[in-house]
């Protein structure tokens, strides 16, 4: 923790080394986490521990993350990292994060979804803002919802109003850029993220059945193959992988990524984003 303090990134001028710091202060952070979700809260004995175990988590959090819980500002969405795991009130979802260049073919993907499909997962679908998103787009995934009243809510989100930043660290971006912060800000338990352009040939629901899902909480999907990496990105992410202490790294070993091959080798996500 002491390291943890004396160390705060500035993301204006952050450099390699500190992203590995900074997941490497992130792999203690989960493991807090994983250790505070398996102390029984019924269990009087526990109460000090946990106490000091979501005291020490939040405070890292303000060290590593100090966006997520906005103190400049009135009314915060989250004002601990506690609210924000809270937040998480649904099951499993769609996030869709877009502006007005990727609108079209969200449009396709969320209409395929309902009418094709017939999914009647959630779906979230982020943006960065009026200029990135205006209300006349988003209006018309409204009036897709009302087309669909039986189906799962189709909800619009300013991700700037989840993570203000008026610090400007993050120079939230709009767009497909933000999905790691739509995943974060979601309010899904189990959160399928796809691009706007994404087509599924299924109702994406099958892949709670899927056997690596239930045994490792993630999968991928394949991105396309446009050439390989060059060679100092290869070392950076086997860096920061050690750095995060990933696990589960020697079954990945023969993918194409590991064997320096391609550039883009996983797609997008279904997971669990926090203490699922």
């Amino acid at each position: 923790m002491d390291a943890a303090s004396q160390f705060r990134p500035n993301a204006k001028g952050a450099k390699d080394l500190d992203i590995g710091h900074i997941a490497l202060h992130t792999a203690v952070m989960n493991d807090l986490l994983r250790t505070y979700e398996q102390m029984s809260s019924s269990v009087r004995e526990m109460e000090d521990e946990r106490t000091a175990i979501q005291e020490i988590v939040e405070s890292l959090q303000q060290v590593l993350y100090p966006w997520i819980t906005e103190t400049k500002i009135e009314s915060p969405e989250y004002s601990t990292f506690f609210d924000l795991i809270g937040s998480y009130d649904q099951g499993v979802g769609i996030v869709i994060s877009t502006g007005r260049g990727g609108f079209r073919w969200a449009v396709h993907q969320v209409v395929t979804l309902r009418a094709v499909l017939n999914s009647t997962l959630p779906i979230e679908i982020f943006y960065g803002g009026d200029d990135d998103l205006p209300e006349r787009y988003r209006d018309f995934f409204q009036f897709i919802q009302s087309l669909f009243p039986d189906s799962g809510a189709i909800t619009t989100i300013d991700i700037r109003r989840k993570f203000p930043d008026s610090h400007g660290t993050l120079g939230l971006p709009g767009g497909w850029a933000m999905r790691p912060y739509a995943t974060l800000a979601s309010s899904f338990k189990t959160v399928i993220l796809a691009d706007a352009d994404t087509i599924f040939l299924r109702d994406p629901q099958i892949l709670l059945d899927e056997p690596a899902f239930n045994e490792y909480g993630s999968i991928f999907w394949h991105d396309r193959i446009l050439g390989t990496a060059p060679e100092d990105a290869y070392i950076w992410v086997d860096e920061l992988l050690h750095f995060a202490k990933a696990k589960g790294l020697e079954k990945l070993q023969e993918q194409a990524w590991f064997q320096r091959k391609v550039y883009h080798e996983m797609e997008r996500y279904w997971g669990r984003p926090i203490l699922g």
